[in-house]
């Protein structure tokens, strides 16, 4: 893997900014859902309509989750393969992006329930609820301010888990790509996918009895360490999107219309309906209903790569804009 600098690959924006309105919208929806109120139960029933339709995509909170760790992934080769970027530099550069914001969720999510939580909100579900309902205390914070550590993101502000992760997987993602290099692009891909099979078997054995592997199964919600190696396939497939860009764009150019067409339909199809066909035929792990999202958001990031209508669609104002305030949503 040489070094190389790239251009700014705005089509990326846009679906980073894409994704995080879907986060969004996910998150108001789930306000609705088994709500004992009778305006919010029609709005929840008029939702789970919709969701069998492809409007749900809009409010596909986690399929966007892990399209933006493809995509980091994606973006973490070329930063680490920089000619001007040494590891040192790298973390620096990488904790200052994550960090900072991260610190400002805690800080508002804090300050938020200090100000302004006064006990459950009758007639909303026990998801809403659960939320700012655990009292202030220095030791909750200090363990906050540690950023990788493990700790209940739930208490403050429950989005930040997908910050922790992300520093995690940086911090060894160096490491991953040298581990990648010279080999042929389908082997990390399968390593780190059993990884991930391991991870989650790791975890359902732990659920199953507490007392086993406790301290890095169960501790911390979505920010415990079982995660970690469960994640880092999404990166991995990102990077390897990157290792292959070159033939991967001679690939997608050959193909005709109709070609075009049928790789975008299984990715959307991966990518929104597979987690729910997961779930349809019977596995309701939330984690295992993972993996067709993954794959189908891998394959969304190509054709937006190298699909001119793509391209073109994605690189309006409208996107383009959401793009810049992505983080901000």
């Amino acid at each position: 893997m040489s070094a190389e600098n790239v251009r700014h690959i705005y089509q990326f924006d846009a679906i980073r900014g894409i994704a995080s309105l879907s986060v969004m919208l996910s998150h108001y929806v789930l306000i609705f859902i088994n709500s004992p109120l009778s305006n919010y139960h029609n709005i929840s029933s008029i939702i789970d309509d919709l969701s069998y339709t492809p409007l749900g995509i809009f409010w596909a909170g986690r399929s966007a989750v892990l399209l933006f760790f493809v995509l980091s992934g994606y973006v973490l080769f070329f930063m680490i393969n920089s000619a001007s970027m040494n590891y040192v530099s790298f973390l620096m550069k990488r904790s200052l992006r994550l960090y900072i914001p991260y610190l400002l969720a805690v800080f508002f999510g804090v300050a938020g329930e200090y100000l302004f939580y006064h006990g459950g909100l009758p007639g909303l579900n026990p998801w809403l609820n659960q939320f700012w309902s655990d009292p202030i205390t220095i030791r909750s914070i200090l363990y906050h301010l540690f950023f990788v550590d493990e700790f209940n993101a739930n208490r403050y502000d429950f989005t930040v888990w997908t910050l922790v992760q992300e520093m995690r997987i940086s911090i060894l993602f160096p490491a991953i790509l040298w581990f990648m290099r010279d080999k042929k692009w389908w082997v990390p891909v399968v390593i780190f996918f059993m990884l991930s099979v391991l991870a989650m078997a790791i975890r359902i054995v732990a659920l199953s009895d507490g007392h086993i592997l406790s301290w890095i199964t169960l501790s911390g919600s979505l920010t415990a360490y079982i995660f970690t190696p469960y994640y880092i396939f999404s990166f991995v497939l990102g990077a390897t999107l990157a290792t292959q860009r070159a033939s991967l764009q001679k690939w997608y150019n050959r193909l005709g219309i109709q070609g075009r067409i049928t790789v975008f339909s299984i990715g959307f199809f991966l990518y929104y309906y597979g987690p729910h066909f997961v779930s349809a035929v019977g596995i309701h792990h939330l984690v295992v209903r993972d993996w067709p999202a993954i794959i189908g958001a891998a394959i969304l990031i190509l054709v937006s790569a190298y699909d001119l209508v793509a391209i073109q669609v994605l690189t309006t104002p409208i996107f383009i804009y959401l793009g810049k305030i992505s983080y901000s949503l």
